[in-house]
């Protein structure tokens, strides 16, 4: 986890002196950015899905964190806090991974109290992560065929923008304007099908499987995915079969289950 507050200031100086003579307040502007192994998709449908009432990003999150400071538990407090882009990376040998950007209306000074009364937390987690292989053999399909992966990843940029009228000291609303969402994959090099999918720049669905039955059976369906570009490679001295890499955009994405 990281964590961003920039303090807007206005310079201010005084004739005959080279040296300015003091910063004006003018606003406080706050983010944070968090890594994780999904379990489940609470978080994750606040990055991808459009706004669409609680449990996306027309609502906004007030989240506790809770360390330890000179040996004692302090709290900070992320208040109002809205997904601004999230990124997922899939590959054939490690858990899926999740790093998540949020903009928020105010970050506390750490406290020794959370002011929340006596809530009753969440019990640690007891799941584990979701990897590669949790929802079983062939979890990626391109353009409607089936194909095989050694990464994937994808980013959602909601493109967050701050409203803060004259008289606010931080911003009274933040809110989703244009979303864009980018993709990237790496196939073996065995057919011509996405060569000739990224050279008529057509669109068509793709999906990728997150999670088992267990978990819910959750993918990524993406709508009207286009492929924009590949690359490939090749090397008298390699002994790994040749790549394909393929990029693009899609026109929209949702968090759903699959049969």
């Amino acid at each position: 986890m990281s964590i961003s507050t920039e303090i807007g200031s206005l310079t201010y100086r005084q004739i005959g002196s080279r040296d300015f003579y003091s910063l004006i307040k003018t606003g406080e502007e706050y983010s944070f950015e968090v890594t994780y192994n999904p379990i489940g998709i609470d978080l994750m449908k606040r990055g991808i899905d459009l706004p669409n009432g609680t449990g996306t990003i027309e609502k906004s999150l007030t989240i506790l964190l809770s360390f330890r400071l000179n040996n004692v538990e302090n709290y900070i407090m992320f208040k109002g806090s809205v997904t601004n882009n999230i990124e997922v990376e899939i590959s054939n040998d490690g858990a899926i991974e999740c790093t998540q950007e949020f903009f928020c209306r105010d970050i506390t000074v750490p406290s020794t109290t959370h002011g929340l009364g006596t809530p009753t937390f969440a019990a640690t987690p007891t799941a584990a992560p979701w990897t590669h292989l949790s929802p079983g053999a062939s979890p990626f399909s391109f353009h409607s065929a089936t194909t095989d992966v050694d990464t994937f990843s994808f980013s959602v940029n909601h493109n967050l923008t701050r409203v803060k009228p004259t008289g606010e000291l931080t911003a009274k609303f933040v809110g989703p304007t244009l979303r864009d969402i980018e993709w990237e994959f790496n196939t073996w090099f065995k057919d011509t099908f996405p060569i000739s999918e990224t050279k008529s720049l057509v669109a068509g669905p793709m999906t990728y499987k997150l999670s088992d039955v267990a978990a819910g059976s959750h993918q990524v369906a993406f709508t009207d995915a286009y492929s924009e570009a590949y690359e490939t490679s090749f090397s008298t001295s390699s002994t790994d079969f040749t790549m394909l890499s393929l990029s693009g955009r899609a026109k929209a994405a949702t968090l759903s289950t699959y049969p």
